[in-house]
């Protein structure tokens, strides 16, 4: 059933992104819940950090998984809506494609500005060279950067919630990672003089714990839909240089399974035209990009977003066989 209720909750969100008042009220309570509760059980401990994330992350958990089990009393059907209505709200591709799909677009229309400023705005903050002379508005880095981000949510969104909603009963493990998932940036970004460090530590550390097993099996399944010896070295490359963080290690896999290796410098700068050359300036646009460089980006982040449905049918078949066995 769960690989079931995935399924259906992936479909309605494709139908109708859940972007609409009951996800914002949702998010508004979650969101006072998260920056209220630490002044209230902050007494200057560690293990006071610890008792606020376990209230603030795991008691909506448990609400979830108590409600599931009273409709599950009533018949499968009623439990099995309600599962499909908290992973609707909780995991899908359209809570951050749209984004993705605007940097995309503005590369396939030629226009480099519009795919910076999307991506800028994605970002939050200005665009940043992604190594060596590589400057940050090209084609290839933009493609990048949008590649990078739109992994890391894919993490977010779908492989995270998809492992914790399996793993533990109920609508539980979904409900769990995201509230642990908003917990931990929101903590992190309060200044250190309002509350006891430790709330900023105990959310990351948490939410790194629960990133480690369904990044490395995201990786793993980005290694078999894709360049399996570039995901490969990806991973290694990412254990050596940013060990504890399982998401960059997720998207140094899938940049090496899409073949890009992760910060390689450009050479877009060798394909542009003399500026006295009128002929060959008519082929490219007013930053002196050729069509064919915006087209290989356009098929990086087509090529990317395919990689991540491909990986998520190998997770969902490899549960559905999971459930026919067990």
């Amino acid at each position: 059933m769960d690989v079931i209720a995935v399924v259906f909750a992936l479909l309605l969100e494709q139908w109708r992104p859940a972007t609409h008042w009951p996800l914002q009220r949702v998010d508004s309570l979650l969101r006072g819940a998260i920056d209220g509760l630490p002044e209230r059980v902050d007494g200057g401990r560690e293990w006071h950090a610890w008792l606020g994330w376990s209230l603030v992350v795991g008691l909506p958990a448990v609400l979830a998984w108590s409600i599931g089990a009273a409709l599950g009393l009533l018949g499968g059907v009623p439990c099995f809506l309600f599962i499909v209505a908290v992973l609707y709200f909780t995991l899908g591709f359209r809570l951050f494609s749209h984004r993705f799909t605007a940097v995309r677009d503005g590369l396939a229309a030629r226009r480099l500005d519009l795919a910076g400023a999307a991506l800028a705005q994605w970002q939050g903050g200005p665009l940043a060279p992604t190594g060596g002379a590589m400057p940050a508005t090209t084609p290839e880095t933009i493609a990048r950067q949008a590649i990078e981000r739109g992994i890391g949510e894919a993490g977010r969104w779908l492989f995270g919630g998809v492992f914790w909603f399996v793993l533990l009963p109920g609508a539980s493990g979904a409900v769990l990672y995201r509230a642990a998932d908003r917990v931990a940036p929101r903590w992190c970004a309060v200044p250190v003089s309002s509350m006891h460090p430790g709330f900023a530590v105990v959310s990351s550390v948490a939410l790194s714990w629960l990133d480690a097993l369904p990044a490395r099996l995201a990786a793993g399944a980005f290694a078999l839909v894709g360049d399996f010896t570039g995901a490969v070295e990806g991973w290694q490359g990412a254990t050596r240089e940013r060990p504890g963080e399982p998401r960059a290690l997720m998207v140094a896999a899938a940049m090496g399974a899409l073949g890009m290796a992760p910060n390689a410098p450009a050479d877009e700068a060798e394909r542009m035209p003399a500026r006295d050359d009128a002929a060959a300036v008519d082929a490219f646009d007013g930053a002196g990009w050729d069509a064919d460089s915006y087209a290989v980006a356009v098929r990086q982040m087509d090529g990317a977003a395919a990689l991540v449905w491909r990986s998520l049918l190998v997770w969902l078949g490899v549960l559905g066989i999971a459930a026919l066995i067990f």
